[in-house]
């Protein structure tokens, strides 16, 4: 027993630690005291470098792996009814909030579309087709302990990453010099395992892993469920890119423009 409650402290330890080191606010940050801001109607920053649905782009993961991937995001879209949605058992997360007459109110997945529901109130889910061909990645494997990677398999990787949304209008500024964009974690991803297939000896999440060996090409869905504005509206989808990794700096990061301001009224 007290090994069990050792290992599963040296495992939350270090998945703690990787989740601090692949953030999504990835940003080279100025040296000394600075000061630190949150513009929240942005319309001033832009990303210095973005690039358009269907250009090829490298990813390589922000630990754990060595080589790169050569991917393309082919499709972008703004979920209109149920019937294009993903079914929830492949959501890491089923709940959306908005406000309801002055009040926080959270949305599971069966009301997302019904008549009052999530849509109703302003949330959004979006979907984003992704290529993956592996050229020479490989995950450095489990040996026990923080240094080793997540997984037991060299071509078992965190796939999850490989684009975020970000949201242009909120900016967090560092000395009034370096800014990153608000980004959102995708809570869809098409090879969602279940929990029973998870690798208990290992630091990584096979929940959330894709395969890949070197030469292949794997296609799959990320989708991101969006929460409604403050005042129960819409996010304005016009202001809304994806970001290269975890990278949401603009000056050093690489988006993607996916033109979703007309998708939805």
């Amino acid at each position: 027993m007290k090994m069990r409650i050792k290992e599963s402290f040296r495992v939350l330890l270090c998945c703690l630690l990787t989740i601090l080191l692949a953030g999504c606010d990835v940003v080279q940050e100025p040296q000394g005291e600075v000061e630190e801001e949150f513009v929240w109607d942005n319309t001033e920053v832009m990303p210095e470098h973005v690039i358009q649905i269907g250009d090829e782009f490298e990813y390589t993961p922000e630990v754990y792996v060595e080589g790169h991937f050569l991917c393309t995001v082919t499709d972008v879209r703004v979920v209109q009814d149920e019937a294009e949605c993903p079914p929830p058992e492949l959501w890491v997360s089923t709940r959306l909030a908005a406000t309801v007459e002055g009040e926080c109110v959270y949305f599971q997945y069966d009301e997302w579309f019904t008549e009052g529901g999530a849509y109703d109130h302003g949330c959004r889910v979006i979907l984003v087709d992704v290529t993956m061909t592996n050229v020479d990645a490989e995950s450095e494997l489990d040996d026990g302990t923080c240094e080793g990677g997540p997984f037991n398999d060299p071509y078992l990787f965190t796939a999850y990453n490989v684009v975020n949304l970000v949201n242009l209008s909120y900016v967090q500024s560092l000395g009034g010099a370096y800014h990153s964009f608000h980004c959102y974690y995708p809570y869809h991803f098409t090879f969602l395992r279940p929990d029973s297939e998870d690798d208990r000896e290992t630091l990584g999440n096979e929940q959330h892993a894709i395969r890949i060996a070197p030469g292949e090409t794997v296609s799959f869905t990320l989708g991101f469920s969006l929460d409604a504005e403050q005042e129960g509206e819409a996010r304005d989808l016009s202001q809304l890119m994806l970001s290269v990794g975890a990278n949401t700096s603009a000056k050093e990061g690489v988006f993607i423009d996916p033109k979703l301001g007309d998708d939805v009224e």
